[in-house]
């Protein structure tokens, strides 16, 4: 015989769902989720036709719980804090919901009033509610309803103050207006924007669902009862000694396979929710519920079956009694309700559509989108008939879970394939001596033969003997190294600017450009003493300088590089026509942001001209040579050749490096900054999403490369209308930079520069100018008074004075003309003084706007 826990637990969603439906449904929904189970159906029936004759039973559960007396006490009247209730607006199986009013004459408001059945006159549980609750109010998003006020009824109860909104669940709401299934993607998108602030806030859904989506008649999206199902949910792992009610909190229909399981709760808990309301709301059903008689059945298929593909249950029809609460719907009905037909509407999910939503559905968490970020992202790749990055996916889930199924046919295929590769190049190598290579390789033998007892040596020292379990990271073992070559192999200067070149290297790649620059310098120094200037090892030297100095945006140095580099490669004839181009590529990039575009675009395609002579058009050094051809184009205007070179050169980049590769992420980051030149702002937040994801993925948060990135994302977003995302990811992107970089060091700066900027777009005028100061003062101690980015940073600074309402700042405008008048300005200097002047010019001062676009014009 079931406990009583267990037979309210089957029986409550069933029971939540029945009370929803009109009386004539009932028999009908019934007949579907009890299927053969006559005992089933016999107590739901009464328990129903119990709430008909006193609704006031369903206060309690089916089960005795201890509680109050008077906890089913109706509260039409009573006061709750400063609010009044009015009366009874909603219930679920868990909570009443009344509509209030303010009653303390401060201001009128009217509230909805949570107030939960379940008894929690317990400490443990109090403590615990209000800590919640606190968290909850934190909540501070357009798209998530404002949790307000919170406490204890008399008896005990506890309940939650909320807004009050008006607004239809979002599926009856896509229904009613015949969304098409473009404008449902864009309706879903506001969820996953609201969701996904929600989860950067540590904060869980859990039970997202049509009945707490509302959507305004201004087509506004607002979730409810965000977090609210933790408070619910006694049995929730993360608390402290978890009470085995069976009463978890969630709805069955949309509950993912972990918690089915009653394993933990995550992110990708909502993830999978997700998956679900988007494939009802584009096929008018479910993945599973519909083949489910009974909750025991729906359970075994959320753990165990696949769902269909949308695009094939869009030609399905809705059974009668399903979750609609109607008869038999035809896919005729379902198609029309998003204004197409069954075929039509088959052939639009069929492929990308099917992929995103079977991704968000799978069983196990880690396969799913890793974030409600990165399935908006796939949302609006294909909003933007842009390839998704689900569909790629789909080849390797498939292949894992083969590799899943065959563990030791796969294992022994592995090992032979390697034999098989091992022997074949062991034989190639045997075909390549040469006498003329002796010498050299000789000579490098005994320069590895060092090296590797020098990095045998610094890696010894993370023996756990000796750091006491203490982990060791990279970058302290770098510092090892770094230190050991100050003090050591004095007499092998070979050696030793090897090691200096190799960690130099790997600093640049850490983002830490100034260590890597002075330990290359270093490098340089040595094999020039050793080898001469024209010597192959030279070059490779001054090559990574130029790299560095790129990364450090440090362009007129870069080009000097450069100009080194060719001039040792052409002496010596080192590696031919393929070397020459790829510094090419380097010395049109350093022209370019010089401002000389002309002579850039001429660079580049003499670069590309001797790739056509080696017959080289699909390396990858070509297309990145093809990436920068793209963007000297958008430099010079030339805004169509330059897209119909991203159209062709993207899928090639994709199709050689793969999707996680710094070099795509760095062709897609442009391809979104011409859009943004066009004005496309939109357009460019998906490709730009994907840039950040990338690049974070592979350098971490606090890596140069992630912060630049972030600040294009950040301004596509402010100037598409979402600012407070935008001004959220720069203060990210501050405290990434704190956290990276010693106080007053000038990437601090630049992170500052960005979230005043964006401050200033908002008009909050105050916190503008104290961000701009902090950058400001930044560039001064480390790049010094006079360098351009210091003045430009106080022209931003008196900028924002002026637009304050600061007399002061309008007169020091003036100077900061004279001042920039005789500085060397770069790319990012100009764009900065042009958005300077619109500025200026918008608040009315034109004829100073004028003259500061007159310095870069």
């Amino acid at each position: 015989m079931d406990q009583p826990t267990d037979r309210w637990k089957r029986i409550q969603p069933v029971l939540e769902r029945a009370l929803e439906l009109e009386p004539d449904q009932v028999g009908a929904y019934l007949d579907h989720a009890c299927g053969d189970d006559a005992a089933f159906r016999a107590e739901l029936e009464s328990l129903i036709e119990a709430d008909r004759a006193a609704p006031a039973f369903l206060d309690s559960p089916a089960v005795t719980l201890p509680r109050s007396v008077g906890s089913d006490r109706v509260l039409d009247g009573e006061q709750l804090g400063p609010f009044r209730v009015l009366h009874e607006i909603g219930r679920g199986g868990m909570s009443i919901v009344y509509l209030a009013e303010r009653a303390d004459g401060q201001f009128e408001q009217t509230v909805a009033i949570k107030v939960l059945i379940h008894d929690a006159r317990s400490r443990d549980l109090a403590v615990r509610f209000e800590a919640e609750r606190r968290i909850l109010a934190s909540l501070d998003h357009r798209g998530i309803v404002r949790i307000q006020d919170g406490g204890m009824t008399r008896e005990g109860r506890p309940y939650l103050v909320m807004e009050h909104v008006e607004g239809d669940r979002i599926d009856r709401y896509c229904d009613a207006n015949q969304l098409p299934v473009a404008q449902r993607l864009r309706i879903f998108r506001q969820v996953l924007d609201a969701v996904a602030y929600a989860h950067r806030a540590l904060v869980v859904h859990r039970d997202l669902k049509p009945a707490n989506i509302l959507v305004t008649e201004q087509g506004q999206v607002r979730l409810l009862d965000f977090g609210i199902a933790k408070l619910l949910d006694p049995d929730d792992p993360g608390d402290s000694p978890p009470t085995r009610t069976g009463l978890r909190a969630m709805t069955p229909e949309y509950a993912a396979p972990e918690q089915v399981r009653g394993e933990r709760i995550t992110t990708a808990t909502d993830i999978y929710a997700l998956g679900v309301l988007l494939y009802e709301l584009l096929t008018g059903h479910r993945p599973y519920a519909e083949d489910s008689p009974t909750p025991f059945a729906l359970e075994q298929a959320i753990l165990d079956a696949d769902p269909e593909r949308p695009s094939e249950a869009a030609l399905r029809r809705t059974k009668s009694g399903s979750h609609t609460g109607r008869g038999d719907v035809e896919p005729e009905a379902i198609a029309a309700a998003r204004a197409t037909e069954p075929q039509q509407l088959r052939s639009t999910l069929d492929g990308d559509l099917d992929a995103i939503v079977l991704k968000a559905l799978r069983k196990e968490p880690e396969e799913r989108y890793g974030s409600a970020h990165a399935l908006a992202e796939d949302i609006d790749r294909y909003l933007g008939s842009l390839p998704v990055l689900a569909r790629r996916d789909s080849r390797a889930y498939r292949m894992r879970k083969f590799v899943r199924r065959h563990r030791g046919g796969v294992a022994i295929a592995a090992a032979a394939s390697l034999l098989v590769i091992g022997s074949t190049v062991a034989i190639a190598a045997s075909r390549e001596t040469a006498q003329q290579a002796r010498i050299a390789a000789e000579q490098e033998a005994r320069t590895a033969r060092e090296v590797t007892d020098f990095l045998i040596g610094i890696f010894g020292g993370s023996n756990p003997y000796e750091t006491l379990g203490d982990s060791v990271s990279a970058r302290t073992l770098l510092e090892r190294g770094r230190e050991r070559i100050a003090t050591e192999l004095v007499d092998q200067p070979i050696v030793r600017a090897s090691l200096l070149h190799a960690i130099g290297n790997v600093y640049s790649e850490l983002g830490r450009y100034e260590s890597a620059d002075t330990l290359l310098q270093q490098a340089l120094e040595l094999r020039r003493t050793q080898y001469g200037d024209q010597h192959v090892s030279v070059s490779r030297t001054v090559e990574a300088l130029v790299d560095n100095s790129i990364a450090r945006r440090d362009f007129a140095l870069a080009r000097g590089h450069v100009e080194q580099a060719l001039t040792v490669r052409r002496a010596i004839g080192f590696d031919g026509l393929a070397g020459e181009a790829n510094l090419l590529r380097s010395l049109s990039l350093t022209q370019r942001e010089l401002g000389h575009v002309d002579s850039a675009f001429t660079t580049i395609t003499r670069a590309l001209a001797m790739d056509s002579t080696r017959g080289d058009s699909t390396s990858g050094s070509h297309l990145m040579r093809r990436v920068e051809l793209a963007v000297t184009l958008r430099a010079r205007g030339d805004f169509a050749g330059a897209t119909r070179v991203y159209a062709d050169v993207l899928p090639k980049l994709r199709d050689t490096y793969g999707d996680l590769h710094p070099n795509v992420s760095t062709a897609v980051n442009n391809a979104a900054f011409l859009l943004t030149r066009q004005g496309r702002w939109a357009e460019a937040v998906p490709l730009y999403r994907e840039a950040v994801d990338v690049q974070r993925r592979i350098f971490g948060q606090q890596h140069p490369r992630v912060m630049q990135f972030q600040s294009n994302l950040a301004s596509a977003l402010i100037e598409s209308g979402a600012l407070d995302e935008g001004v959220d990811v720069l203060r990210e992107r501050v405290l990434a930079a704190e956290g990276a970089w010693p106080d007053g060091h000038w990437r601090i700066g630049a992170s500052y520069e960005g979230l005043g900027k964006a401050l200033l777009r908002s008009e909050r005028f105050g916190e503008a100018e104290t961000a701009l100061r902090a950058a400001a003062t930044s560039y001064a101690a480390t790049l010094g008074p006079h360098h351009s980015w210091t003045r430009v940073a106080e022209v931003w600074v008196v900028t924002a004075m002026t637009l304050g309402g600061d007399a002061t700042g309008a007169r020091a405008l003036e100077r900061g003309l004279q001042r920039l008048s005789d500085a060397p300005l770069d790319n990012d200097n100009r764009f900065n003084i042009r958005q300077i002047a619109d500025h200026l010019e918008a608040a009315g001062f034109a004829d100073l706007a004028e003259r500061y676009r007159a310095l870069v014009e």
